[in-house]
């Protein structure tokens, strides 16, 4: 059972993370790019942001940025800098593992979790 830690955080251990589904809140692209120069041609880059949150309450919250990528003629996202979120993985005595560890778990999980689709059908629109 997830409860809101008085510091914020909800702790779980990794186990128990991988069992709960993870849902589409919103994406978006940034609007805060560089402007170009007007003087030939320009390289730009699309950057965005997604956050995913659990069901239940207290609801975990997952959010990153994002680039995008092409290969083949498509459009790929990858993740890109390191993820936020108000969860704390906690060892089998419910020992915080810390921010770091915690973070580095959940860029593993990035790894592994299909949130491709739904984000770029998200920005399409």
């Amino acid at each position: 059972m997830a409860i809101l830690s008085r510091d914020g955080y909800i702790r779980l251990t990794v186990e128990s993370f991988q069992q709960l589904e993870m849902v589409h809140l919103f994406s978006g692209i940034d609007e805060d790019r560089p402007i170009a120069s007007g003087v030939g041609a320009n390289s730009s880059t699309i950057t965005g942001y997604t956050e995913w949150v659990s069901h239940g309450t207290p609801a975990i919250s997952i959010g990153w940025d994002w680039e995008v990528t092409g290969a083949q003629g498509k459009a790929r996202l990858i993740q890109t800098g390191t993820p936020g979120s108000n969860l704390m993985f906690v060892d089998q005595h419910g020992q915080d593992l810390g921010p770091a560890q915690t973070t580095a778990m959940l860029v593993d999980w990035l790894n592994t979790f299909h949130w491709q689709t739904e984000t770029l059908s998200t920005i399409s629109r």
